[in-house]
């Protein structure tokens, strides 16, 4: 599974895939995870700004997933930072938006551009300072689903 991040309760989209998932059925997600909770003012503002350009309520920590999970009753639970093999294109989609914001902001200014648009460039924009201010890794999480 991807984009639970766009789930405003988590949890429960978890307990939905145990349901559906038979015994020792494997579930497997890759999802952007908070390092930690709280963050500072500075840091949780710039998270924040990533999030509100992309829809996403919040993401949770991997200590938030990792306790959801063994709640549930799964077992076999790994967790790993995949971080390294998306970060090439995170770089990549940083610079498109560094490069092309001064014609996007321009348009949107115009009205041109709708508050969409301009959220999706600046969350993208964030999105990497973030990553490289440690607030989110990008996760794989895999666990086997337990006979109920």
């Amino acid at each position: 599974m991807e984009s639970l991040c766009h789930a405003p309760d988590k949890r429960l989209v978890l307990a939905e895939a145990k349901r559906l998932l038979r015994p020792d059925g494997r579930l497997g997600m890759v999802e952007y995870m908070r390092t930690s909770r709280p963050y500072t003012e500075n840091d949780a503002a710039l998270l924040h700004s990533w999030l509100s350009g992309w829809a996403i309520p919040d993401l949770a920590a991997a200590q938030e997933w990792l306790e959801w999970i063994q709640e549930l009753g799964f077992h076999n639970v790994q967790l790993m930072d995949i971080t390294p093999n998306v970060r090439p294109s995170l770089r990549r989609l940083y610079r498109l938006v560094i490069l092309t914001w001064p014609v996007a902001f321009t348009l949107h200014a115009l009205g041109l551009r709708s508050e969409i648009q301009h959220g999706n460039m600046r969350g993208a924009f964030d999105q990497y300072r973030a990553l490289r201010q440690g607030l989110w890794f990008y996760g794989l999480l895999t666990a086997t689903a337990v006979p109920d």
